[in-house]
């Protein structure tokens, strides 16, 4: 790039920028109406047990619910009733048009305890009520519940289909709003679109006033700390557009890569601010923004690459939100690179910062008095500092074995919101609504009765049903009459007679069966369904519940000679799916950071040209992530999906000031500069920058930590705790590593050879 190029171009680079503006505004203001954060894409497409899950809905249809019930809603209370006939109607009431083309089924305590009691069945009351006790009806016997199936639903057709519910039980069923209840997969899926939207709303502009008021504050120029915030607020909204334009959809993760955009382009745009400063008083106004840009491309571009491959290998994961958030994150901070080397070095020259009266006699960089001390310090303490932080690393490490993982959706929301205290609500008076799915696959040729065979799902709903976290059983025995004794117990003419009729009636209410999808054809094979409910999973070990499952269904299918070539049991459904994807997290988050970790050390020993300086350049850059989480780990902490990202970011962002301090560091070697006052000459330079930046990024981050979303909550949280630990890296361990012999690793150049200096008393 020609050394005259923004003081020539300044004024086309900015008209650009302007006429641009609009279709990047567009892009900004339209990339919010395509949302999504259905339950379903937190799960992970590739694993067997979300494909068998696929199986299992195509087979029984849609697992999407919206549980209903209010305070007082009982067996008795003739509003369940008209609430069902109103949801199933299509157009008597405005909401209708919302649900006719969407529900699937309307199933409720009373209407399901009616069946069972009619002819054919007529099964005593107390049984019946025994038989949906722990799903359709709560443990006092009395209080019930709407259980409504959704259908396949873009976003806001889910949204306006919770609202119409909602409004058909206050606004016509006499139902008060504070008593209504209303939760289920559907109904979580709509509480993470609204929080997740206002966790971004509420927080990102007082995010933008803390980072302009921290510019200002460290800059000390109203006019630089408006540029830099101007500049990376352009970067912010190309970020958003081309999400809008590749056709992507936002999701709570999504949402946070162009505030990540910004604030890592804000890093960037204080780094080349810094450069310019000593451009100004080294070779005048006029020259500084092109002699700044020559000094500080580098070191920002091989940021902006680094911390790309950070994100980028976010991609390894098999769950689509963070996928696309590593996605767009890499790309809008290459982007983002493009956009600020050329607007900020073109903003300086069309409108410099001049120098007050008497700055330009003193020194470019002055260091602060405790940044010498600590600089001193560090250098001559450098063996006790590196044995300091050798302990560290190894009780962080042993604090990552401890690390937990949850995408349970229900973790993400506000824990005093209206979404939450519904959940609680239903699982105290009703039952739990995590369940495992039984699947049971029977060849149609197997030697049993179809009769029999109900009774055998009947054995093993029983069964089940006496394990310790298993609240509520359902299966199509559930709503099949008192079954005949098994073949050899039907002694006597009446017991056999009996048996047949029972066997007929079965045989003949098949279809029956399959429309209460309980039970599936498919082709040369049988489905049978047993639904599990199962309360306090969180403490489950899956391993052993899966276990505990077979040893009493596989003895019942023994029983019944059933061949092992002629039967199939699978296990799905919520609790399955949400052990599945924590595997996944925790393995995505360790793979992540294991392919981010390989590719900056691929990277760094070509920009040092020394394989030996790469490696030393990366323990520093491995601290921060490796403190925060193993933390994390001792603290108990839950990682979920807003913890996950950060790794990979924070290593990124470490490597941001790595490559700044060894930039100066090895200039201060060239010009002839012993070790020593090579890493003073580096905390001259950059440290101060370095500090700016982690204040105005790190307090802007923070402030998303006071969101009631958890995964914004966390993610905030997280990435201030990295910047600050990156902080401490790059300004002590990297200078001790520095000091020592392995500070040697950055001189092989011949030109960079440091002069011999006296040995320091340790």
């Amino acid at each position: 790039m020609n050394q005259d190029f923004h003081r020539r171009y300044a004024s086309l680079i900015l008209v650009v920028a302007l006429v641009c503006a609009p279709v990047v505004l567009y892009g900004v203001m339209n990339v919010h109406t395509r949302s999504d954060n259905s339950v379903a894409q937190w799960l992970p497409k590739d694993y067997e047990t979300t494909q068998f899950y696929s199986r299992f809905t195509d087979l029984f249809g849609s697992d999407e619910k919206v549980l209903v019930s209010w305070v007082g809603c009982t067996l008795d209370d003739p509003r369940l009733e008209e609430f069902a006939r109103l949801v199933e109607g299509s157009g008597e009431l405005p909401e209708q048009e919302h649900l006719a083309s969407i529900v699937q089924e309307v199933m409720t305590g009373q209407r399901t305890l009616a069946e069972l009691r009619s002819p054919p069945l007529e099964i005593d009351r107390k049984l019946a009520v025994q038989r949906l006790q722990g799903s359709l009806i709560g443990p006092n016997e009395q209080t019930t519940c709407a259980l409504i199936t959704l259908g396949d639903a873009t976003t806001d057709e889910r949204e306006r289909a919770v609202m119409a519910i909602r409004e058909i039980a206050v606004g016509h069923c006499g139902v008060a709003a504070n008593d209504l209840r209303l939760t289920g997969d559907a109904v979580l899926s709509v509480g993470i679109d609204v929080e997740s939207d206002q966790a971004i709303d509420r927080w990102v502009l007082l995010s933008g006033v803390v980072a302009l008021s921290m510019s200002w504050f460290c800059l000390r120029s109203v006019k630089l700390a408006l540029l830099v915030f101007l500049v990376s607020q352009y970067c912010q909204m190309v970020c958003e557009a081309v999400i809008y334009y590749s056709g992507g959809t936002m999701n709570l993760l999504v949402e946070l890569a162009p505030v990540l955009v910004y604030i890592l382009s804000l890093s960037a745009c204080v780094h080349l601010v810094n450069y310019y400063r000593a451009a100004v008083a080294s070779c005048g106004v006029e020259n500084a923004p092109q002699a700044a840009l020559r000094s500080g491309w580098w070191p920002c571009l091989l940021a902006s690459v680094t911390t790309a491959l950070g994100l980028i290998s976010l991609c390894v994961s098999h769950l689509p939100p963070v996928k696309s958030f590593g996605l767009y994150s890499s790309a809008g901070i290459l982007l983002g690179f493009a956009v600020f080397v050329l607007l900020l070095p073109a903003a300086t020259a069309k409108f410099p910062v001049v120098p007050r009266d008497g700055a330009k006699s003193r020194p470019a960089n002055p260091l602060s008095p405790w940044l010498i001390g600590i600089a001193n310090l560090v250098v001559r303490y450098r063996v006790a500092v590196l044995a300091t932080f050798l302990t560290a690393f190894v009780l962080f490490a042993i604090g990552l074995t401890k690390l937990n993982t949850s995408v349970e959706p229900i973790r993400f929301l506000p824990q005093e919101s209206r979404w939450i205290t519904d959940t609680y609500w239903y699982r105290d008076n009703l039952g739990p609504m995590a369940s495992v799915e039984i699947i049971i696959e029977l060849e149609k040729d197997v030697k049993v009765e179809f009769g029999d065979r109900i009774r055998l799902i009947d054995e093993i709903q029983r069964n089940v049903a006496q394990l310790e976290h298993v609240d509520g059983t359902l299966s199509a025995a559930t709503f099949a009459p008192t079954l005949p004794p098994r073949p050899e117990q039907a002694t006597g003419l009446r017991q056999t007679i009996r048996r047949s009729v029972v066997n007929k009636l079965l045989l003949n209410h098949r279809d029956e069966f399959v429309q209460q999808r309980y039970f599936a054809d498919d082709g040369g094979r049988e489905i049978w369904r047993v639904t599990a409910r199962v309360s306090g999973f969180r403490e489950l070990v899956y391993e052993d519940f899966v276990r505990q499952l077979r040893e009493r269904i596989d003895p019942v299918l023994d029983r019944a000679e059933i061949p092992a070539s002629q039967r199939e049991l699978e296990f799905t459904g919520t609790v399955p799916l949400i052990f599945a994807a924590q595997r996944e997290l925790l393995d995505a988050l360790l793979l992540s950071f294991a392919i981010a970790v390989s590719s900056i050390a691929i990277v760094m020993p070509l920009v040092l040209r020394s394989i030996p300086a790469g490696i030393v350049s990366m323990i520093p850059n491995v601290f921060p992530a490796l403190a925060t989480f193993g933390i994390m780990g001792w603290m108990g902490s839950v990682v979920d999906v807003g913890a996950m990202m950060t790794a990979s970011i924070g290593l990124g962002i470490a490597v941001d000031d790595t490559l700044h301090f060894l930039t100066w560091f090895r200039r201060a070697i060239g010009n002839g500069a012993s070790q020593k006052e090579a890493i003073e000459a580096a905390y001259r330079k950059c440290a101060h920058a370095m500090i700016h930046t982690t204040l105005i990024a790190g307090l802007s981050l923070f402030v998303f930590y006071f969101s009631s979303f958890q995964p914004v909550s966390q993610f905030g949280l997280l990435l201030f705790t990295l910047l600050i630990t990156a902080l401490i890296g790059d300004l002590v361990l990297l200078p001790a590593l520095l000091a020592t012999a392995l500070g040697r690793c950055f001189t092989c150049d011949p030109r960079l050879t440091p002069r011999d200096e006296p040995k320091d008393q340790a």
